[in-house]
């Protein structure tokens, strides 16, 4: 079966794996999340995808974890796709296929989330001198240079390139781990590992984040985060765009 988008085009996602990596501190997920995968599952054949699920818990440093995780993609998995889910986001079957399915005509693709704050607040950061978003006009993306990384597909290849470029460092139990995602002061601002990785993939390689409009996974804090970005962008505004991202 294929995955056609409101364009018009026939994207087929037979034979295609993807690599599903998951940070998850607690060794625990919401049973939300869990029914997402169930749903997943069943349609998966469908479309004739396979998939590969890496996990890391018990470990606080969050750019370390995304380390150690494509270390386990890059040698366990033949995946052409690296599918980061945070285990605070609680998404659809659809909103799943729609970010791989452009994943195959983009490089790296996501889907906005809320942050956990109100009003309705999504962290977008655009390229320098944008101040609403630039939508491209085959699929209708959002061109954006940060965003997170709760829910965001990427090739194989940038993130082979990624790691051939980063010096190795070893922690606890593997060896020679590639330094990607990394956090620290740059520019008098604080950068998380998921603002320094996005800010590397524009930077260095020239390459943007692409975000689905009509993916908004809810993002569980002390209530269920549900705010839909299609609702929330505004062309004369820029509240829905969070560029310093708390």
């Amino acid at each position: 079966m294929d995955n056609t988008e409101d364009k018009g085009e026939e994207i087929s996602l037979n034979g295609i794996r993807v690599c599903v990596a998951i940070p998850c501190y607690g060794g625990v997920v919401p049973v939300e999340q869990l029914v997402a995968f169930a749903s997943l599952f069943e349609v998966l054949p469908e479309y004739g995808i396979k998939m590969d699920i890496v996990i890391e818990r018990e470990n606080a440093l969050i750019a370390c974890v995304r380390d150690k995780l494509v270390h386990r993609y890059l040698s366990q998995s033949s995946a052409e796709y690296l599918f980061f889910l945070d285990d605070d986001m609680i998404f659809t079957p659809e909103d799943f296929l729609n970010v791989l399915t452009l994943a195959t005509k983009y490089n790296v693709v996501a889907g906005a989330y809320p942050a956990r704050k109100e009003p309705a607040t999504f962290f977008i950061r655009l390229p320098e001198g944008k101040e609403n978003p630039e939508f491209d006009p085959k699929f209708g993306l959002i061109k954006a240079c940060g965003t997170g990384l709760g829910f965001v597909c990427i090739k194989r290849e940038i993130i082979e390139k990624f790691a051939e470029d980063c010096e190795a460092y070893n922690h606890k139990e593997l060896k020679g781990l590639k330094n990607i995602f990394k956090v620290g002061v740059k520019d008098n601002r604080y950068f998380g590992e998921d603002i320094w990785f996005f800010e590397d993939l524009y930077n260095k390689y020239n390459q943007p984040v692409w975000i689905h409009p009509l993916v908004s996974p809810v993002h569980v804090g002390r209530k269920d985060y549900d705010y839909k970005l299609k609702d929330n962008i505004k062309p004369s505004e820029t509240k829905f765009i969070d560029q310093e991202k708390e």
